[in-house]
């Protein structure tokens, strides 16, 4: 309406133009309102999204957090199981008992995962009998 009273007393501007001119002007803004409440509503709907992954994420690290500490109680309940059986199984051992077992426990770094056989080499000339 401002637009209007600004322009009607010029004599280049019919009331027409400038009726065609505010309807164009209303059409504009009605699509450009149009188009900022659908960019709100499309944040709102985000942030929803956002808020119930957030929720989700939440509540997943809760339940990791639980399992990885039932987990630790488990491998220590294990242990101790371990334990208990093997004092069970086994009777106390001497002192050179327990080295004799822990020599013969020893990795072959040699060859690991397999036993090493010690023997004679019976090319070498400087052993063997002539």
């Amino acid at each position: 309406m401002e637009f209007r009273s600004r322009f009607h007393d010029c004599g280049s501007i019919s009331g027409d133009d400038i009726a065609s001119l505010e309807q164009e002007i209303n059409a504009w803004t009605k699509r450009c309102r149009k188009s900022v409440n659908e960019e709100v509503d499309m944040r709102r709907r985000l942030e929803q999204a956002y808020d119930s992954l957030r929720d989700g994420v939440a509540i997943l690290m809760n339940k990791v957090e639980r399992l990885e500490a039932e987990n630790k109680a488990l491998k220590a309940q294990f242990q101790r199981a371990a334990e208990e059986a093997d004092k069970r199984l086994y009777p106390r051992l001497d002192d050179d008992a327990v080295h004799v077992q822990e020599e013969r426990s020893a990795p072959n770094t040699k060859y690991p995962g397999s036993i090493e056989v010690m023997h004679f080499d019976s090319l070498d000339p400087e052993i063997m009998p002539k």
